[in-house]
């Protein structure tokens, strides 16, 4: 930068503002504005979408929004919202699915075994060995679905519906007394029943359907 000396010597640098002279401005080249215009354009549409995620509504799923209450799986053996259940009703709930999932577990063995006690039963009434096979799936598949909160509703209709089976060939059939079993058999079944419908009964809100309803 050059300096203007005065006649009293003092040495001043030029002011130029004082002098008139205007510093010329850099001219913005086409391909830095286009530049600046694409980042704003992509920073507002990047704050709208964060705007709508932020915001609730019933479209919001169609953005990729997933809402705590819809994150759960809906299908038909695990329903949406599990129905709080006080401590009472959840005691005796699981009260409930261990007799009966026990009492199913313990007969499997005879069913698929071919125990003499089973064979008779089965040739009774008339179902042996396809009858006693089917009674003892049905019967597994019970006691496992009874012992999964979301499925409890399932495990109890079902073991619900093989014990039903099972009371009414004891009436019709085969007797509350079966080869001097004093009446064993008959009291499990029963047992099972009991605890089938009460567990229904406590988890019937969760029935796909109906259960808002009942």
């Amino acid at each position: 930068m050059k300096t203007i000396a005065r006649p009293s010597g003092q040495v001043v640098s030029p002011n130029p503002t004082a002098t008139g002279a205007r510093t010329p401005r850099p001219r913005e080249s086409p391909e830095l504005k286009h530049a600046d215009e694409a980042s704003a354009l992509l920073s507002s549409s990047s704050s709208a979408e964060k705007n709508s995620a932020a915001e609730p509504g019933d479209d919001g799923g169609a953005h990729g929004v997933t809402h705590p209450a819809d994150s759960d799986c809906d299908c038909v053996f695990t329903p949406r919202k599990m129905e709080p259940l006080s401590t009472p009703l959840l005691v005796t709930s699981w009260i409930c699915r261990v007799v009966a999932a026990v009492i199913l577990l313990q007969t499997l063995y005879f069913k698929f075994t071919g125990a003499p006690e089973s064979i008779y039963i089965f040739t009774q009434v008339g179902l042996e060995p396809w009858g006693r096979y089917a009674s003892g799936v049905a019967e597994l598949f019970a006691a496992i679905l009874l012992l999964f909160p979301r499925a409890t509703w399932a495990g109890a209709l079902l073991a619900a519906g093989v014990m039903a089976g099972a009371i009414g060939s004891h009436l019709t059939k085969l007797g509350i007394v079966v080869k001097d079993d004093g009446g064993l058999l008959f009291a499990l079944a029963a047992i099972v029943l009991t605890c089938s419908l009460l567990t229904a009964y406590i988890h019937r809100r969760q029935i796909p359907l109906i259960g808002q309803m009942l």
